[in-house]
């Protein structure tokens, strides 16, 4: 992949606080090789890609086939380490939402393809998912026979929930304070 280049944010993408510090180095071993350096916000404590690929460009990394979270590849080891560490944090979701909501409609923000509201399913929650990648959301629907959607505005106005998860979603977002009412309006009232 052709490296991108960064642009570079001068305040936190929550707070809009301007004090920043160096967190850590991470390099995206799966789509394009590059470093990316994480910041901490003083204030309020966000970490966030700082640089980071500008918008127009972020669907480049999505749309890999090596992107990891959109596939149920176990070739490789870095593979089969990643379906592990998923089986895992499936069952630790479930027990978080199990001990405020044993039951109900669940409608999970960011659902890639599908693999925690088909756990979810299989344990008696009406679930519902809401993933902008086509392919990811392709396979959600092909391989679960979920209900996902492209964006949050196409969930039905009638429709609530008793959970709303944004699970690895605000980090993707190039400003999470866009639209903050939006999971809260599909949230049971």
């Amino acid at each position: 992949m052709e490296h991108t280049p960064l642009e570079t944010l001068t305040t936190c993408p929550i707070c809009g606080g301007n004090e920043r510090a160096p967190s850590l180095t991470v390099e995206d071993r799966s789509v394009s090789r590059e470093a990316f350096q994480l910041t901490d916000c003083r204030a309020c404590g966000f970490r966030f890609t700082n640089p980071r690929p500008p918008q127009a460009d972020i669907g480049r990394y999505y749309q890999s086939a090596d992107y990891i979270s959109h596939t149920n590849a176990a070739a490789s080891l870095q593979d089969r380490i990643y379906q592990l560490a998923r089986k895992w944090a499936l069952g630790s979701k479930h027990r978080l939402i199990r001990r405020y909501q044993p039951n109900g409609r669940v409608l999970d923000v960011g659902c890639g393809t599908g693999e925690f509201l088909a756990y979810l399913k299989s344990r008696g929650y009406l679930v519902h998912g809401v993933e902008p990648s086509i392919k990811a959301r392709e396979q959600a629907i092909a391989n679960h026979a979920l209900e996902v959607v492209p964006n949050l505005e196409m969930v039905a106005h009638q429709e609530r929930f008793k959970v709303v998860t944004l699970w690895h979603v605000l980090e993707h977002l190039p400003d999470p304070r866009a639209h903050p009412q939006e999971p809260v309006r599909v949230a049971r009232g």
